[in-house]
C-alpha cells in the first residue's frame, strides 16, 4: 500500500532530478546559441586581457583589427586600451561601471566598444564583458525602425535611410534621381509625420 502511495513522489523525485540534470546540460548550450545570435560582437576576457570566450561578430571584428592572424589568447590593442581603463580604474578604487570608446577597422568600420564588469556566481574573479557594436549597422537598424515607426512611404523610406547615413540632400536627389526641391519635399513630409509621433508618444 505504502509503495503505491510513494510511487508518485519517488516519480516526481526522478522526473525533477532529471530536468535539473536537464537543465544544467541545456543552459550553457541555450546560452551559447543566445550569444552567437546577438548582432553586437560579445567577448569576455580576464582583467589581464586574456581572451575567454566570443561569439561569431566579436571573432569577425577582432581578425580584422589583428589583420586575420591566428584566433588571439589576448584581446586585440585597439580593445585592450579601452578595457584596461576599465581594469585601472577598478584598482583605483573607482566607482566607473562601463566604460566605452569607438575605434576603426582597417574596413573603416566604426566600432563602438562597451567595457564593463561580469562576476559570474560561481567565479572568485570578475571578467571584463566587452560589447562591440557596428555604428553603421546600428543607425541602419534605427533608421529602419523608424520607416516604420513613422509610416513612411517606400520613397520617403529611401531617402530617410541616406539622410540618416549622412547624405546631403544634392546626394539623395543624385543617388534616387530626384531632384533637390523632391527632396526637400520627402523630408517635410518626413518631419512632420516623426512631429506627429512624438506628440502622440509624449
Amino acid at each position: 500500500m505504502n509503495s503505491l502511495i510513494n510511487a508518485p513522489e519517488r516519480t516526481d523525485r526522478s522526473i525533477q532530478g532529471l530536468d535539473r540534470r536537464l537543465t544544467s546540460r541545456l543552459k550553457p548550450a541555450l546560452l551559447q546559441e543566445a550569444i552567437e545570435g546577438f548582432m553586437d560582437g560579445i567577448l569576455l576576457l580576464t582583467p589581464a586581457g586574456d581572451w575567454v570566450h566570443g561569439n561569431s561578430y566579436a571573432r569577425q571584428v577582432c581578425g580584422q583589427l589583428t589583420q586575420n592572424l591566428t584566433q588571439p589568447h589576448r584581446a586585440p590593442q585597439q580593445i585592450w586600451l579601452v578595457c584596461e581603463v576599465l581594469v585601472k580604474n577598478h584598482q583605483r578604487g573607482s566607482s566607473a561601471l562601463v566604460v566605452e570608446s569607438e575605434v576603426t577597422t582597417p574596413n573603416f568600420n566604426t566600432i563602438r566598444v562597451r567595457a564593463s564588469w561580469l562576476k559570474p556566481e560561481n567565479s572568485e574573479s570578475p571578467f571584463v564583458l566587452v560589447t562591440l557594436e557596428d555604428r553603421y549597422q546600428a543607425m541602419q537598424n534605427k533608421a529602419i525602425a523608424e520607416v516604420q515607426q513613422y509610416r513612411l512611404t517606400p520613397r520617403e523610406a529611401e531617402v530617410w535611410l541616406l539622410y540618416q547615413d549622412n547624405y546631403s540632400y544634392k546626394e539623395i536627389a543624385t543617388k534616387l534621381y530626384i531632384t533637390v526641391n523632391t527632396v526637400k519635399r520627402h523630408m517635410k513630409s518626413i518631419h512632420a509625420k516623426r512631429k506627429g509621433v512624438l506628440e502622440i508618444e509624449s
